[in-house]
């Protein structure tokens, strides 16, 4: 504009303003600038807002500076599903006045444990938590986060049930499912209402594994992908090979036991005694895996051991075909075997 209004001047001697264009043109720039900068920091904040909920201040400000962290991907991710064993009977003998700050405090220990770790909350639902590590930040150690938000939220429990006895008069006891596996992440929904979640396999067994801990007598089942990934700091052991219907191969299912080198004496004895019984059972020595699993139940009180006693019991009486392979098929109970 300015170059024309010269060339004018020197060609037609015509004189034509310049200094009012000039400052409506920078003062539209500077106010659609400022507006841009506004409309981003307003992104920014409610991004913040909508996940400081769920997730520690450190990872909503990372995301809220690259909302791209948010758009829709598949990426290997670690799964966590609990839910509080025995709540329908709970909820039934408490009043709502009682039931609801309970089942808060709950929530809110579950809460701190997954932000401590830097995973994400996906859903409440009821008394069950849903939760995952891998996104919206990337970490190629999300098996090992997640198992230790179990041990965590373990010890939380345990610190608080002195007190939650005395004030509601009842303890809380968590049952979990943990798997990995690559998973769809991403900001998903209707146009009226959109959640941050997961979907996948590993989000399916891990609900089947926080199911199964009833029949078990466990608390944290995991899969084997996850045991894989996390074996190097934390110990697992072999629950059970399962066959489920959406999955052609069988899945060998492991309980998170703890942190390497955190394992007394006695506790060591326990694990290689089932161990070596376990060994016993898929070599279809069923006498004496049945004697080592009953020495188990005896000497170290073990829930998955006492599955097995009844388990080898009913292949004695009813020896296996000879393509027996111990495999059996989740839906029926733990004690069967295929």
């Amino acid at each position: 504009y300015v170059g024309a209004a010269g060339y004018v001047f020197v060609h037609d001697k015509l004189w034509i303003a310049v200094a009012g264009p000039l400052w409506s043109g920078g003062l539209a720039f500077l106010v659609t600038t400022l507006y841009a900068f506004r409309t981003e920091q307003d992104v920014r904040e409610f991004v913040h807002s909508a996940l400081g909920r769920y997730v520690s201040p450190e990872v909503a400000r990372l995301v809220a500076r690259d909302v791209s962290l948010m758009k829709p991907e598949r990426r290997q991710m670690t799964v966590y599903l609990c839910d509080i064993e025995g709540f329908t009977r709970l909820s039934q003998a408490l009043p709502p006045e009682q039931l609801v700050p309970l089942l808060n405090t709950f929530l809110t220990e579950m809460t701190a444990v997954v932000r401590a770790t830097v995973g994400q909350v996906d859903k409440y639902i009821g008394d069950s938590v849903m939760a995952f590590w891998g996104a919206p930040v990337r970490t190629d150690r999300h098996a090992h986060l997640a198992c230790e938000a179990a041990l965590k939220l373990q010890a939380a429990l345990a610190q608080k049930q002195p007190l939650w006895e005395k004030q509601f008069g009842h303890r809380l006891s968590v049952k979990a499912g943990i798997d990995t596996g690559d998973l769809l992440v991403g900001d998903m929904g209707s146009e009226l209402k959109s959640h941050y979640t997961v979907m996948g396999e590993a989000v399916s067994l891990a609900g089947r594994l926080e199911a199964a801990n009833k029949e078990y007598g466990t608390q944290v089942l995991v899969g084997q992908a996850t045991a894989q990934l996390a074996s190097d700091a934390y110990v697992f052991r072999e629950v059970d090979r399962v066959l489920l219907k959406d999955r052609p191969q069988p899945v060998r299912v492991h309980e998170l036991l703890g942190r390497r080198g955190e394992f007394s004496p006695e506790k060591q004895a326990g694990m290689a005694l089932y161990e070596k019984a376990l060994i016993a059972y898929y070599g279809r020595d069923f006498l004496v895996a049945q004697e080592l699993f009953r020495r188990c139940t005896v000497e170290h009180g073990d829930t998955v051991a006492r599955v097995y006693v009844q388990r080898c019991q009913r292949l004695i009486q009813t020896p296996p075909p000879a393509d027996w392979d111990g495999v059996i098929r989740w839906g029926r109970r733990a004690t069967d075997s295929r």
